[in-house]
């Protein structure tokens, strides 16, 4: 009993390291603090795409030059919210 429990608590733990993980991936990718917002919405996209069955086609138009980092991370959380919204709710 105790090691089914050890087992147990063990997977929990993996589970939450990888959940952390996750989050703090999402709450700020190293791609856009390091290759802009294109490139961290592409790579989100890629990403869900891999995972679910509706697939996204991103396409972008922006100019070469990058956004402030506040303007790029917070239009980066805006898109991933839409996208997860999108997924939950569609059918």
């Amino acid at each position: 009993e105790m090691t089914q429990i050890n087992q147990q608590s063990r997977h929990l733990i993996e589970q939450t390291i990888q959940n952390v993980r996750t989050i703090t991936r999402d709450l700020l990718p190293a791609t856009l603090e390091h290759f802009g917002l294109v490139t961290a919405i592409q790579e989100t996209c890629e990403l869900l795409n891999n995972h679910n069955r509706l697939k996204i086609d991103f396409q972008a138009q922006l100019p070469e030059s990058r956004l402030s980092p506040h303007i790029e991370l917070a239009v980066y959380r805006i898109i991933r919210e839409l996208l997860n919204n999108t997924y939950k709710y569609a059918e």
